[in-house]
């Protein structure tokens, strides 16, 4: 899995590099989406997120833009925390204000935030907020963990600001009509990269199949 996620998160940066999107700070915009929730999209954005800031090559800001109970920012205990929210809500907060460090060197971590619920903002302001934040931090990959697609609207608007799209399936539960209609959703984006999870494989072409290289504490 270790391996996996290695190959992807090289292909993201590769992406970034190579990207001609403008504005620029587009470019390091990653978007990490599902058609359903469930399908494995925040724990691929949380481990590429790492991933990326553990090898050295950029620091990471993950951020939350999705905000569901169970969520990252639940999950990764920011409940209490500002976040993009209120980053909306306050264009000239700085991202010191909203960005946590982890225990992961590189990498830090953005709460989805908490403002009365008469305020909370349309997708198209969130993403706005988004690109702020990339263009303050231009060192800086941002991962999204946005909403499912066929949840909300958010995830076309967020994908007008992206520069890639790591689009989530669970490949033994969604179906191909899902598939297409949130593939759809996420056209604004140049760069989509459909990412199979939870398939069952058995052939001698995974990693893994030909002896004990790589990290031996790796489960």
């Amino acid at each position: 899995m270790l391996e996996e996620l290695g190959l992807i998160h090289h292909q993201i940066l590769r992406c970034i590099d190579e990207s001609k999107v403008e504005p620029s700070a587009r470019r390091r915009i990653v978007l990490v989406a599902s058609a359903l929730k469930q399908e494995g999209k925040s724990f691929v954005a949380l481990n590429l997120a790492a991933g990326i800031a553990s090898s050295g090559a950029r620091p990471v800001l993950l951020v939350d833009a999705d905000g569901a109970a169970g969520a990252m920012t639940s999950l990764l205990g920011g409940n209490d925390r500002p976040g993009v929210l209120n980053m909306v809500a306050s264009p000239e907060m700085p991202p010191s204000a909203v960005a946590i460090p982890t225990g992961i060197r590189r990498l830090s971590f953005v709460p989805h935030g908490a403002i009365r619920r008469s305020d909370v903002p349309s997708g198209s302001t969130m993403a706005q907020a988004i690109l702020r934040l990339a263009a303050a931090l231009p060192e800086h990959v941002l991962v999204i963990d946005p909403p499912p697609c066929l949840s909300t609207s958010d995830c076309s608007a967020l994908a007008g600001v992206s520069g890639q799209v790591v689009f989530v399936v669970d490949a033994q539960r969604t179906l191909t009509d899902e598939v297409e209609a949130a593939l759809d959703v996420l056209d604004a984006c140049p760069v989509t990269r459909l990412l199979l999870n939870r398939m069952q494989l058995n052939t001698p072409e995974t990693f893994g199949a030909h002896g004990e290289y790589g990290a031996p504490n790796a489960t």
